[in-house]
């Protein structure tokens, strides 16, 4: 578990991140949570902008760049899926028409003992660019909201969730050969007000 005190500059944080993050590769199931008061930059330190790109991008960057380094032992494959609750309800952010009222979506428990939201969408992606057009698809549905300590302040909680399934090069493709690890990272609403 590694604790970071500051939430406003992406690069510091990832650089602390970057090592559990990537162990996802390495057959880690591995969660990134930001946790602190509104107003202290969390949303933005996750999701960035085209000028600074935020902790979700750099990691997926850095996920692509180890994939294409270990491609003559390991194949990868990454999928993300986005989703957000907000009111209690799970809304799964990559769904075309996303902002019109869909099925219910729910936790369930799987057979392994893991929880999951069973039919959420999961987009394969072979770039960063890839990743890029479905962070901004994602962001521009999501529930936002203003607070006092943030004008325009992210009013759902929002999961980005890296799915990888890997296989030695030099096996055939069977599903007994195939291991699936999760990455999750999310940005939560955190709405405590702080008085000075």
């Amino acid at each position: 578990m590694i604790c970071v005190m500051f939430y406003n500059d992406a690069e510091a944080v990832f650089s602390q991140t970057k090592p559990i993050a990537t162990s996802v590769l390495d057959g880690f199931n591995v969660c990134i949570f930001p946790y602190g008061q509104t107003g202290t930059s969390k949303t933005f330190t996750m999701e960035g902008t085209p000028e600074e790109r935020g902790v979700n991008y750099r990691t997926l960057e850095e996920l692509f760049r180890i994939s294409e380094e270990r491609k003559g032992v390991m194949k990868y494959e990454l999928h993300v899926s986005m989703l957000e609750v907000y009111n209690e309800k799970i809304r799964d952010l990559l769904v075309e028409n996303s902002a019109q009222p869909t099925k219910k979506l729910e936790i369930k428990q799987a057979a392994k003992g893991t929880q999951e939201v069973p039919e959420l969408v999961e987009a394969c992606v072979h770039g960063t660019e890839d990743v890029w057009e479905l962070l901004k698809t994602g962001n521009r549905v999501r529930s936002v909201g203003s607070t006092s300590a943030n004008e325009l302040s992210s009013r759902s909680h929002w999961y980005v969730l890296i799915l990888t399934a890997s296989h030695p090069c030099f096996t055939f493709i069977l599903a007994r050969n195939l291991c699936i690890y999760k990455l999750y990272l999310v940005a939560c609403v955190c709405y405590m007000p702080c008085s000075i």
